[in-house]
C-alpha cells in the first residue's frame, strides 16, 4: 500500500465515521399543545371563519426540558384532535407555519371535523421555536347572523427529529 492509498483509505474511514456520528446524534421529541378554538361568526350570506393555532415558544420546550442544542429539527408527523361547528359543510385543515412568519406554507385539507388522526404532510419541514401548527374551521351560510361555538378542545401533538 502506497501513501495515496493510505489517505485515500483514511478520507473513506472518517467519511464513514461522520455519516454514523450524525445519524446517531438525531433524537425523537414530541411536544403537544392544547388548543381552545374561538366562536365563530357565521355570516348570512358568506358562511363563517375560524382558526385557532399552537404555536411554539421557547419557554414550551423549557417546560418539558428539552435541552436547548436539540429544540431545531425536522417534522415526523402531527397528531389532532379537531372540534366540529353545528354548521352545514364544515372543512377542515390543518396549516403549517414556518418559524415567527404570519401565512401558512402549505395546509392539508383531508381532516374531517370532530376527529383525532395524524398527519405527514409536514414531514420534513423545520421544527424550531416559533413554529405554528393551525386548524382552521370553514362553513356554510346558514341563511342568518349568528355566533357558533366548537363542541371541544382541539389539540396538536408536533413529533420531530433533533438535530445538533
Amino acid at each position: 500500500m502506497d501513501l495515496k492509498d493510505y489517505h485515500e483509505n483514511i478520507k473513506f474511514i472518517s467519511s464513514f465515521l461522520v455519516v454514523l456520528s450524525t445519524q446517531s446524534s438525531a433524537e425523537q421529541f414530541q411536544i403537544q399543545k392544547d388548543i381552545q378554538p374561538y366562536r365563530m361568526l357565521v355570516l348570512s350570506a358568506a358562511g363563517g371563519i375560524s382558526g385557532a393555532s399552537a404555536s411554539v415558544s421557547g419557554f414550551d420546550l423549557d417546560r418539558i426540558e428539552i435541552p436547548y442544542y436539540q429544540r431545531k429539527g425536522k417534522i415526523t408527523g402531527v397528531e389532532y384532535t379537531t372540534a366540529s361547528y353545528p354548521a352545514p359543510n364544515e372543512i377542515v385543515e390543518i396549516c403549517y407555519v414556518r418559524p415567527y412568519r404570519i401565512d401558512p406554507l402549505f395546509c392539508d385539507s383531508d381532516i374531517a371535523p370532530n376527529s383525532t388522526g395524524i398527519t405527514h404532510r409536514f414531514d420534513g419541514q423545520e421544527f424550531a421555536p416559533g413554529i405554528e401548527i393551525k386548524i382552521i374551521h370553514r362553513v356554510d351560510s346558514t341563511g342568518e347572523l349568528h355566533y357558533s361555538a366548537p363542541n371541544r378542545m382541539e389539540s396538536v401533538t408536533i413529533h420531530y427529529d433533533s438535530y445538533r
